[in-house]
């Protein structure tokens, strides 16, 4: 049996109204079915995808603001290390300090008779130990003064095992001294 417009046209208005709905129902079905839950999945799935390239984003900037935190704190260790390093000098240094406590006793009127570097003690993994065996004379003004201005140097040194002892038998501050010591320094280790 076809259908045609005058069967439509004669047919009573509740069987017009039952095909009407029904014709509604299978196209809000099939749209539901073949376009509305496709977009929906699509539109779920890209909801959660924003949502993760959010939460990495909010991750992103808190590394951002870790970074920036630990370069400050990596300039700053850096700046103290450059520090460290002027007081512990490297092995290219170490000629130049010696010449510098050599320098500093000539201008204050020592006379070395030894000046001699001793094995070095590697103590820790970050600097030597750099022992120099000193045995010089002089004024004890003039003694008190070298000692002064070593300990006084960028570098570190020090010293130990101290022995003065009079040269002329006489106890005034403008007597000659003789003075036998360890000066320590240190060394970097790179």
């Amino acid at each position: 049996m076809a259908l045609n417009a005058e069967f439509l046209v004669k047919m009573p208005v509740a069987q017009k109204l039952l095909i009407l709905a029904a014709i509604i129902i299978v196209l809000v079905l099939g749209y539901w079915l073949l376009v509305d839950n496709d977009l929906t999945k699509e539109y779920n799935s890209q909801k959660e995808e924003l949502q993760k390239k959010k939460a990495d984003l909010d991750k992103l900037k808190m590394v951002e603001k870790d970074k920036e935190k630990l370069d400050r704190e990596l300039k700053e260790k850096e700046r103290k290390l450059e520090k460290a390093k002027e007081k512990l000098p490297t092995e290219t240094e170490m000629e130049k300090l010696l010449l510098t406590i050599n320098d500093l006793g000539q201008q204050n009127g020592i006379r070395f008779q030894t000046f001699r570097p001793l094995s070095e003690e590697n103590v820790q993994k970050l600097y030597i130990k750099v022992p120099i065996e000193l045995k010089f004379s002089g004024n004890y003004l003039y003694v008190m003064n070298f000692f002064y201005k070593v300990t006084h140097l960028r570098r570190i040194v020090n010293f130990g095992g101290v022995s003065i002892t009079s040269s002329g038998g006489k106890k005034k501050a403008t007597s000659e001294v003789q003075v036998s010591c360890t000066a320590t320094t240190y060394r970097f280790v790179e």
